[in-house]
């Protein structure tokens, strides 16, 4: 992560536009996903990683000014791949379908339950050996009432943008390219990870095994719902509720 920022979106963009041709001539996806996939594998994972020099090298913004220009900006993209994903069988396609209320209910808990252990376990592992969380991560965190009103919206806005790009959409269209849906899902997780580089390595792994977690409703019962209620639900634990005691768990044992 020490290269410039230019530099980073310049290769970002190279590979883009390789795996957009790519895609486009040697896979059955239409143009319109061939070009927009790339987008949440490569272009994202871009700025995420070139994020980290700029955020060192210059002074922050408000953070209500990042919640809400993050959270507009990941709506945006859940849109466009919301509009992209229907056209492959409606709503159903991108895991937008009707389910029971118990069937609901217990994806979202299991699933929440299981992706606050995961960041509870990681930060123990991680302070026992020395490691701690980003600066940037520690400034983002809410400190007070608005902030953490306008936290909560960011993380609903999170939880159905980016459930809905990368596993309603991303997921079934490379399972499409690739004949293979585990593929699909390690591919689009390691992107989620790297698009979270401003956590650092510990975040980008920790996102990146969340959002294989996050797939498996979709992979296992193709709703995408419960990836969306229980994303929402641990960044608003993780982020409003625990924050502060999550960043310094293990550095004191």
């Amino acid at each position: 992560m020490g290269e410039s920022p230019g530099r980073i979106l310049m290769v970002g963009g190279i590979v883009y536009s390789a795996l957009a041709v790519l895609l486009a001539v040697g896979t059955p996806l239409a143009v319109a996903d061939a070009a927009f996939l790339p987008v949440l594998l490569v272009l994202l994972p871009a700025v995420g990683v070139a994020q980290v020099p700029l955020a060192s090298a210059q002074e922050l913004p408000p953070k209500r000014l990042v919640y809400a220009a993050s959270g507009v900006s990941t709506l945006f993209l859940g849109a466009v791949a919301l509009g992209l994903g229907v056209r492959h069988g409606g709503p159903e396609a991108v895991g937008l379908r009707a389910t029971s209320i118990v069937a609901l209910a217990a994806w979202t808990v299991g699933l929440t339950a299981l992706g606050l252990l995961l960041i509870i376990l990681s930060r123990l592992l991680a302070g026992r050996s020395g490691i701690r969380e980003s600066a940037l991560l520690r400034y983002l965190l809410p400190e007070n009432g608005r902030e953490r009103g306008a936290f909560v919206l960011l993380a609903a806005s999170a939880g159905f943008g980016e459930e809905v790009a990368f596993r309603g959409y991303a997921v079934p269209l490379l399972a499409h390219a690739t004949s293979s849906l585990w593929a699909a899902i390690a591919i689009s997780s390691v992107a989620f990870g790297i698009v979270h580089a401003y956590q650092g390595m510990l975040g980008v792994v920790r996102s990146g095994v969340l959002a294989a977690l996050l797939a498996l409703p979709m992979a296992l019962a193709g709703n995408l719902w419960p990836a969306i209620l229980a994303h929402a639900a641990v960044d608003i634990i993780a982020g409003v509720l625990l924050g502060r005691w999550l960043v310094g768990l293990g550095e004191r044992v």
